[in-house]
C-alpha cells in the first residue's frame, strides 16, 4: 500500500495579494449542431488581512464543449448451444426455426458447436453539449504561530446534454446464417427484423460538494495536536432528473399477421469479408403490399407500400418510449484527532496516536418505464432524412453503412407521446439506502538506531478498526403501496 499526500493552495502560504486568470477558446472539429469554438475560463484570487493573521483564497473555473461522435456497433451477441436456446435449426437442433449452417465449426476447439450471432447492427450519431464547473473557497486564521484554523469548501458540477440518433436493424429470429470455424455467425442472410430509427435525449448531471475544517496546534515543544472534520456529498442525477429519454420509431408493422412480411426491408450482414466494418447489403424491398399495414393508414398517408423506400420518413410509426434514471447520492462524514509526542530520547523520536470516526451513506433511486407508443400521430413532428455519406470513411467497409438516419426533436416527440397517452407509466420506483459507521484508533512509534555503524529507522504501531453498524433499507414504491425491507448487518 501507499499514502498519497495531496496539498492544495492556501492563502497564508502566499505573500500578500496574488491573482491569476486564464481565458481561452477551444475549437472542436467534430461539432455539427453546437458551437465550433467554446470558451474556457479559470481564475484565482488570494489575499491576507489583519497583519497576515487572516487569509482568503477563491478559485473558479468553467469549460464548455460542443462535439459529435459517430459510431457503428453491434450491441450484443446471442448464443445457441445443444439446448437450442435461440430456436435455430442446426444439426443438433433439427426442425426448429431458420437454419444456421454450422458445418465449418472446428469441433476440437468448440466440441458442443455453440454459435454466436449478432442481435443487431446500428449507427449512432451523438451530439454533446458539455459544461464543467469547479470552485473553491479557503479561509485561514492564525492567531499565533503555533495555532492555525483552516476551513475550505470545494464544489464541482458536470452536465452533458446529449442528443443521439440511431438507425438500427434488428436481425429477426427467422434469419439464416453461416458460421466460421469458431462458431461466430459471420454472415446473416436476409435479416428481416425491424429497422428502428431511435432518438435519445441524455441529460447527465453530477454535483460534488466538500467542506473541511482543520485545526493545527503546536501545544509545546513536545506535543502537537491536529483535528480534522470533513463532510462531502457526490450526487448524480440530482432531483430525479432522467438520465435517458428514448423514442423508437420503426418501419415494422406489429399489427400484421405475417412474419418477414411485417418488416420493411431485410438485410444481409457479412462479417467475413476482411473489412474493418461488416458489409451491410442493400435492403430487400417489399414487393407485395397486401396485408402490410392496415388500410386506414395507407389512406391517411396517401401512399402505396409496394417497392417503397425503407428510409421514407412518412412510412414510420411509433414503437416505444423509454425513460431511465438512476439517482445516486453518496454522503461521507469524517472526523479525526491526531496527537504527536516528541520525547527527549535518542532512540524513540516520536509517538503518534489518534482516534477517528467515519459515517458513510449511499442512497439510490431507480426510475424506469418502457411504453408502447404505436398510437401517436407522427405528423405533428418534423422528421428529416439525413444522408450519412462519407461518415466513418477511415474504416474499410464504411461505404456499405446505412445511407440515412432520421433526425427529429427527441424531447418534443417524447412529450407528445406523454400528452397523447395521458402520461407515461413508470414502474414502481426502487429506493436503496446503505449506512456504515466505522471507528478507528491507532498508536505508532518511530525509532532511530544505529547497527554496525549503519542507520536503522523503524516505524512500528497498531491500528484497530471497529465496524459499528451496517444498515440497508430497500423500498419499492408504487401508487398503491410502499414496501420497505430493513437489513441490519
Amino acid at each position: 500500500g501507499a499514502t498519497v499526500n495531496i496539498t492544495t493552495a492556501k492563502p497564508l502560504q502566499y505573500q500578500g495579494f496574488k491573482s491569476a486568470f486564464s481565458i481561452k477558446g477551444v475549437k472542436d472539429d467534430s461539432n455539427v449542431v453546437g458551437d465550433d469554438f467554446t470558451p474556457e475560463f479559470s481564475g484565482m484570487v488570494s489575499h491576507k488581512f489583519f497583519d497576515g493573521k487572516f487569509g482568503a483564497l477563491v478559485s473558479y473555473s468553467v469549460a464548455e464543449r460542443d462535439s459529435r461522435t459517430v459510431s457503428a456497433t453491434s450491441d450484443g451477441w446471442l448464443r445457441q448451444g445443444p439446448n437450442c436456446e435461440q430456436g435455430y435449426t442446426t444439426e443438433q437442433c433439427p426442425d426448429m426455426g431458420a437454419p444456421i449452417d454450422d458445418s465449418a465449426i472446428n469441433t476440437q476447439n468448440n466440441p458442443d458447436k455453440h454459435f454466436w450471432r449478432s442481435q443487431n447492427y446500428n449507427m449512432d450519431f451523438s451530439d454533446h453539449s458539455r459544461t464543467r464547473t469547479n470552485g473553491s473557497v479557503v479561509l485561514q486564521f492564525q492567531p499565533s504561530k503555533d495555532l492555525t484554523f483552516t476551513a475550505d469548501y470545494l464544489m464541482t458540477r458536470f452536465e452533458d446534454q446529449i442528443e443521439r440518433h440511431q438507425v438500427a436493424h434488428w436481425l429477426g429470429n427467422w434469419v439464416g446464417g453461416t458460421t466460421d470455424e469458431n462458431g461466430t455467425v459471420v454472415k446473416t442472410v436476409s435479416g428481416a427484423g425491424g429497422t428502428d430509427f431511435i432518438g435519445f435525449y441524455d441529460d447527465i448531471e453530477t454535483e460534488n460538494d466538500s467542506l473541511g475544517v482543520n485545526v493545527d496546534w503546536q501545544i509545546n515543544d513536545s506535543l502537537k495536536a491536529t483535528f480534522d472534520y470533513h463532510h462531502s456529498t457526490a450526487h448524480s442525477q440530482p432531483g430525479g432528473v432522467l438520465s435517458d429519454k428514448a423514442v423508437l420509431l420503426t418501419n415494422a408493422d406489429f399489427t400484421c399477421n405475417g412474419v418477414a412480411a411485417c418488416y420493411f426491408g431485410g438485410y444481409d450482414l457479412d462479417y467475413g469479408t476482411g473489412t474493418q466494418l461488416p458489409v451491410l447489403g442493400a435492403p430487400v424491398p417489399i414487393v407485395d403490399s397486401s396485408g402490410f399495414y392496415p388500410g386506414a393508414e395507407l389512406d391517411q398517408h396517401g401512399r402505396s407500400h409496394a417497392n417503397a423506400d425503407p428510409y421514407y420518413p412518412n412510412l414510420l410509426v411509433g414503437n416505444l418510449a423509454i425513460g431511465r434514471g438512476n439517482e445516486v447520492k453518496n454522503t461521507i462524514d469524517q472526523w479525526q484527532l491526531d496527537l504527536a509526542y516528541y520525547p527527549n530520547s535518542n532512540v524513540l523520536t516520536s509517538v503518534d496516536f489518534g482516534i477517528g470516526m467515519q459515517e458513510y451513506e449511499v442512497d439510490t433511486t431507480w426510475r424506469f418505464h418502457n411504453t408502447n407508443i404505436a398510437g401517436i400521430d407522427l405528423r405533428q413532428v418534423d422528421i428529416e432524412k439525413i444522408d450519412t455519406a462519407g461518415l466513418l470513411a477511415d474504416f474499410s467497409g464504411s461505404d456499405t453503412l446505412f445511407p440515412y438516419y432520421m433526425d427529429f426533436n427527441v424531447d418534443e416527440l417524447y412529450n407528445l407521446a406523454s400528452d397523447t397517452l395521458g402520461g407515461l407509466p413508470f414502474n414502481p420506483f426502487t429506493y436503496n439506502n446503505i449506512k456504515e459507521d466505522i471507528a478507528h484508533v491507532y498508536v505508532q512509534g518511530t525509532f532511530e538506531l544505529e547497527v554496525a555503524n549503519m542507520p536503522l529507522n523503524i516505524v512500528a504501531g497498531l491500528r484497530s478498526y471497529v465496524l459499528l453498524t451496517v444498515a440497508k433499507i430497500t423500498r419499492l414504491r408504487s401508487l398503491k403501496a410502499i414496501m420497505t425491507h430493513y437489513y441490519l448487518i
